[in-house]
């Protein structure tokens, strides 16, 4: 989850020269305040998938976030359609991650 749409965020960032990567970075959400507004939908998704064994979470930060940030997305294409709803690149971005898991 973003503080603010991305579109908004790549208008800041932009310079003569296009985006700058340093100003998206820091632009995009501090993984301490994306650790805090998912924290009670993780905690349902926990404590539900906690009563079914064949059930694995996916963490989608460890995909995202570095930096202590968790980026908006590339210089040329956002992995957020909104602030809290992945583009269909930001999907391709869960992809390895999803097929390891369904693949063992």
């Amino acid at each position: 989850m973003q503080l603010r749409n991305p579109d908004k965020i790549y208008f800041e960032s932009a310079s003569i020269n296009g985006v700058n990567e340093k100003k998206l970075l820091l632009l995009s959400v501090k993984e301490q305040d994306h650790s805090n507004f998912q924290s009670f939908t993780n905690s349902i998704i926990k404590e539900i998938s906690s009563t079914f064994s064949n059930v694995t979470l996916i963490d989608p930060s460890t995909v995202f976030c570095r930096l202590n940030r968790c980026v908006v997305g590339e210089l040329n294409e956002s992995f957020y359609f909104d602030r809290d709803h992945l583009s269909i690149k930001g999907s391709y971005k869960l992809q390895k991650k999803l097929e390891d898991v369904l693949s063992n």
